[in-house]
């Protein structure tokens, strides 16, 4: 059934806005995409093999700042960035489906002159984009590394059911989607220091304009159940392919396989 689309709304909350000038204080490097700007940061070694992070659901490219680190001090360079809606990107005021974040990711790596990318890691949502670009688009890394990926569920998550209905959709948008946000990034760890160190790092985003929009266009427009043939295709590629599962998963948990 095709959806409605859903109006661009600005949530209660969200009291600023993502301009030139509210960019120049903001940690990170950013640059202009088809679709906006995007907050990236590529560190590491100049000469290193380069690893293309590729972030999930709800969370900006700070997520990947130690894992980031940790590559660096192995000699690799790292490119992490937000994607649109996310952490300092743009809020784009159209539908959040597969496609515009595929392309981001193609925008971004030829926009900043990589000749290659040697290695993928990419996480819950991330995951899925990762291996549209490797089966779809014909980036050829010689690792990927699939994290707690999201895709092998069969059924819709509440919050996608509720995104994907009329009326309800905005309403929940608006007034109550911060709060998932944050409940949702809670359930993502274990310690309570780790799920206070993840509301820092996504919490000052969460107040720009169109970030909830971003969320709810992405439930309703971007297919995360039902992808056991991407899955399968990827496994079909000539490469070292590692999954990752955390026992402790309760938002991708590997029991859905």
């Amino acid at each position: 059934m095709k959806l409605k689309p859903l109006s661009y709304f600005i949530a209660k909350g969200e009291f600023g806005r993502l301009t030139a000038q509210a960019r120049n204080s903001l940690q990170g490097d950013f640059i202009q995409l088809s679709h906006g700007v995007t907050h990236y940061q590529l560190a590491g070694p100049a000469n290193g093999e380069v690893v293309l992070l590729v972030p999930g659901l709800t969370i900006p490219l700070f997520y990947w700042d130690r894992l980031a680190t940790r590559l660096h001090e192995q000699g690799f360079r790292t490119l992490a960035y937000s994607a649109y809606g996310r952490g300092y990107s743009e809020r784009v005021k159209d539908a959040y489906g597969a496609g515009l974040f595929v392309q981001q990711s193609q925008e971004l790596i030829s926009a900043l002159g990589l000749a290659t990318v040697d290695h993928v890691i990419a996480t819950s949502m991330g995951a899925l984009i990762a291996m549209m670009l490797l089966t779809e688009h014909r980036l050829k890394p010689t690792t990927l590394t699939l994290v707690g990926p999201a895709g092998l569920a069969r059924k819709k998550a509440l919050a996608t059911r509720v995104a994907s209905a009329p009326v309800i959709a905005e309403k929940f948008g608006k007034h109550l989607a911060r709060q998932s946000i944050l409940s949702h990034i809670r359930h993502n760890v274990k310690a309570e220091a780790d799920a206070q160190y993840l509301k820092a790092m996504v919490s000052n985003a969460l107040n720009y304009e169109g970030t909830m929009y971003s969320l709810i266009s992405t439930l309703r427009n971007f297919p995360l159940i039902e992808q056991e043939v991407l899955f399968r295709n990827t496994g079909k590629l000539a490469l070292p392919i590692l999954l990752v599962w955390g026992k402790d998963d309760t938002i991708t948990p590997v029991i859905q396989v």
